[in-house]
């Protein structure tokens, strides 16, 4: 019996401290629950920011991290990797953020496949000076690119791939756009964007079936359920990907929406009701929603109102909407990396 009993005790020794099924990854949070911080392009070296960061997941409920792997230009692959494993070690689910269509660096290279205007130019979206090129969704050579991105993203250990500007483009000369590729005689901007959610998916699943997948997406698309102007369609993303994350920054929406003058000015509600209306377009289907989180001030960009001050109080009635609605996670948005702790 003795013999039996040490003979038991290694077997559970092994099981509790040597078995893979628990292993420190395994202990990573649940996808739903992750509130999560974000580290842009433009602190991948700040050591004092990225320290920062790290303490508050270290110290706080914070339990996640999104990473630039890709945006608009290009970043260094070793840094991002680098990264990843700094947060992954300090408990963090770690997650990349790709941003597809809207990208400087690869339209340079490839003016084959980028979207240009009449007279041949790099057609633009927001202002001319920052050069924000867009390239034609429509385009195999496009969208071969970015998963070959995604995969490698996989490699580097993230835990979820998170897909940004994976649409049409606007906010630009929308009557002055011409797509070398894409012929809206043939297809509509739903059906490409569809036919490449499912390449996605496809190709990456069988890549590594346990990564998840998640989309970015308009507070509008988001309240509507579709944007055919964008080629967005919830019906779709809830087929295709893990993750979907509304983008219902009350500095975004029209003046008058939600029966106030300045949305800006009612964070609380207009995340209930973003969140309630694309929850009902979803109620049937298993993805998990988990919405941005407007963390920077901005006066609302039609100019309903005076610029107000997103302050931890304007933050936690966000987050208060948000869990009201049954949704436990959420990211936090703000391209300085700047967090008031107590959100948490």
């Amino acid at each position: 019996m003795e013999k039996m009993g040490r003979i038991l005790l290694v077997i559970l020794g092994i099981i509790f401290f040597e078995s893979p099924l628990l292993s420190a990854q395994e202990f990573k949070p649940h996808p739903a629950g992750i509130k999560a911080l974000y580290l842009s392009t433009n602190n991948i070296y700040n050591k004092k920011k990225i320290a920062e960061l790290e303490n508050i997941i270290k110290t706080t409920s914070a339990n996640g991290i999104v990473i630039d792997f890709k945006d608009s230009n290009y970043l260094p692959q070793e840094r991002l990797i680098a990264l990843a494993k700094r947060f992954k070690n300090a408990g963090a689910y770690t997650i990349a953020r790709i941003v597809i269509f809207q990208d400087t660096y690869f339209a340079k290279r490839h003016p084959e496949v980028a979207v240009k205007t009449d007279s041949g130019d790099f057609w633009y979206s927001g202002r001319k000076i920052w050069k924000r090129y867009w390239l034609d969704p429509a385009s195999s050579l496009v969208q071969d690119y970015n998963i070959a991105v995604a995969k490698r993203a996989i490699d580097a250990g993230f835990d979820e791939i998170q897909f940004d500007y994976i649409r049409f483009p606007t906010d630009g000369n929308m009557r002055d756009i011409l797509f070398p590729v894409f012929n809206p005689g043939k297809e509509t901007k739903s059906e490409v964007m569809r036919r490449f959610f499912r390449k996605l998916h496809e190709e990456l699943k069988i890549y590594s079936p346990r990564t998840l997948l998640a989309i970015d997406v308009f507070g509008e698309v988001f309240v509507y359920g579709r944007e055919r102007g964008i080629g967005q369609d919830l019906g779709d993303i809830a087929i295709y990907f893990d993750v979907i994350s509304p983008m219902p920054y009350p500095s975004h929406y029209k003046c008058g929406e939600f029966k106030v003058k300045d949305p800006n000015a009612h964070p609380y509600l207009v995340y209930q009701v973003t969140l309630q209306n694309g929850l009902k377009y979803l109620k049937d289907t298993q993805i998990i929603v988990r919405p941005w989180i407007q963390s920077f001030s901005l006066r609302n960009i039609y100019g309903c109102g005076p610029r107000l001050t997103y302050d931890a109080e304007k933050i936690k009635a966000q987050i208060k909407a948000t869990r009201d609605c049954g949704i436990s996670g959420f990211m936090l948005w703000n391209v300085n990396n700047e967090f008031p702790i107590e959100v948490f």
